[in-house]
């Protein structure tokens, strides 16, 4: 069970983890003893099981993925049903399951089964950024690998390595972002950084303003439903600041 904020690797790292117990260069380095015992195995990316993994049509890397907003118990039964054979070409199966915590209960009981007489040659790897919503007899069961926030300075270098930020907004989109690169680089596509700059306008005259003028700033974020979690992200952040500002002033 990977477990961490939402956007720091946990579904890269499934994949790769996967690349590399399948990976036909892998499989001969070791067989002809040219791999170091302790050399971190990455999967070569060129061969046909690591291009089959990464463009996701490999037949024996079964992703599950939530229905609406649920796993359900359906899913659950048809992967059953695949792991009771023998894997197709892979030396590995992999079960990779996203949202956990989405499982309804009858999808949770379901693949308690297996996970109590797991399949030979299977690994099943599942992620949550709620594991505190996972089935506790789900959690007993697993092995928990907590991914931990990407660090400020290294999420500054990842953005302006992928995304054409000049440092000042990259570093406000890594403070942003509390440790996740997905919604970091939300940030920089979505131009957050001017968002940010006319809220923190809006709400520093907030006191002054009447009723009226408010809402209807409210109603205004609310116009744009993809954003308003951000916005409201970034509401956030300015009135924790503004608190830290003064606490530290107190204390000084």
């Amino acid at each position: 069970m990977f477990t961490g904020p939402e956007g720091v690797g946990q579904v890269e790292a499934a994949e790769a983890f996967a690349m590399a117990c399948n990976c036909f260069e892998v499989a001969h380095r070791a067989e002809s003893k040219s791999l170091s015992p302790t050399a971190t195995l990455w999967g070569c990316g060129r061969c046909r099981s690591c291009l089959k993994i990464g463009s996701n049509s490999h037949p024996d890397i079964i992703r599950i993925e939530t229905i609406g907003q649920t796993l359900r118990i359906q899913q659950i039964r048809a992967m059953l049903d695949n792991v009771a054979l023998k894997p197709y070409e892979a030396r590995r199966r992999f079960i990779l399951i996203a949202e956990a915590d989405r499982m309804t209960l009858s999808a949770a009981n379901a693949l308690l089964k297996v996970l109590e007489e797991p399949p030979a040659e299977t690994s099943i790897i599942m992620w949550s950024h709620r594991p505190r919503d996972v089935l506790p007899t789900i959690m007993s069961r697993c092995q928990t690998i907590r991914f931990p926030p990407i660090s400020e300075s290294l999420m500054v270098e990842m953005l302006m390595g992928a995304e054409t930020a000049d440092l000042q907004t990259a570093r406000w989109a890594a403070r942003m972002s509390g440790g996740s690169y997905t919604l970091g680089r939300e940030l920089l596509a979505r131009d957050g950084y001017s968002q940010q700059r006319w809220i923190e306008k809006v709400l520093s005259r907030i006191d002054s303003l009447a009723l009226r003028q408010v809402l209807a700033l409210a109603e205004m974020l609310a116009q744009n439903v993809p954003l308003l979690p951000i916005r409201l992200e970034q509401i956030k952040r300015h009135w924790h600041d503004r608190a830290l500002r003064r606490v530290l002033a107190w204390y000084n």
